[in-house]
């Protein structure tokens, strides 16, 4: 009978003799960082959608050429200390001024920012 047993492979294996408490931890750590993983990607994607949007709303915009916002916009540049040159662009798709850009900042204007607001408004105090 020994023999016998000896030769039959048991289905259940016994647990690893050499398994720690800390087991428990390593599948957490590999779940969580799973979940960061997925919670990055789509926040990368969902921002390069916005962005891409974006881009595709004003891609029909074209350069602001109203001398006198354009030199109400000079003037707060003077005063704010700002050197580079940023471009200002007017468009019909949207309804309030933006800036666009961390290194190659643009403005964007609605087309009738004039009658929108009065010319004091935009004036620099």
């Amino acid at each position: 009978m020994e023999e016998l047993s000896s030769i039959i492979v048991n289905p259940y294996p016994k647990a690893n003799p050499y398994a720690t408490d800390w087991d428990w931890l390593d599948n957490m750590l590999t779940i969580s960082s799973l979940i960061w993983l997925v919670g990055l990607i789509s926040l990368g994607l969902y921002f390069l959608f916005l962005t891409l949007g974006f881009r595709i709303r004003v891609g029909e915009s074209r350069k602001l050429d109203n001398k006198e916002v354009l030199f109400i916009l000079e003037a707060c540049k003077e005063k704010l200390d700002i050197t580079k040159t940023i471009p200002i662009y007017e468009t019909n798709t949207l309804h309030s001024p933006c800036i666009y850009g961390l290194t190659k900042p643009r403005v964007y204007l609605p087309e009738d920012i004039v009658t929108i607001a009065p010319h004091a408004s935009l004036r620099t105090t």
